[in-house]
């Protein structure tokens, strides 16, 4: 599993009184499935901060890694609609004209080479 399904596993399967989880508790729990501090920096943003000092909301960290997963899906399906649209326009043009006797020849004088 990503870092954010196991963080997203840890906000909702776990009963947080109030709605809202100290900083330490949920390192703790971080911790427990394998995440570290960093993995977690995402959530302790101060959007995130409850109104009780020390704590943090659950309900804006849970909406907050929702929108992330939907901005990274939203990347993923323009990098792969980019990608198609450049791999189709390198791709060969069999229609084209075929190659003359005359550029053939310049090709090879730019060379510096000769039949």
């Amino acid at each position: 599993m990503d870092k954010k399904t196991v963080l997203t596993n840890i906000l909702t399967l776990n009963p947080f009184p109030g709605g809202n989880v100290k900083r330490k508790e949920l390192l703790e729990l971080g911790e427990k499935a394998g995440l570290g501090s960093k993995d977690l920096r995402f959530v302790f943003q101060k959007k995130n901060r409850s109104k009780t000092h020390g704590e943090y909301s659950v309900a804006s960290m849970l909406q907050n890694l929702k929108a992330k997963e939907l901005e990274e899906t939203r990347k993923r399906s323009e990098s792969v609609a980019t990608h198609n649209a450049v791999t189709n326009l390198s791709t060969y043009n069999y229609d084209a004209l075929p190659y003359t006797e005359d550029d053939i020849a310049e090709e090879l004088n730019l060379m510096g080479t000769y039949l």
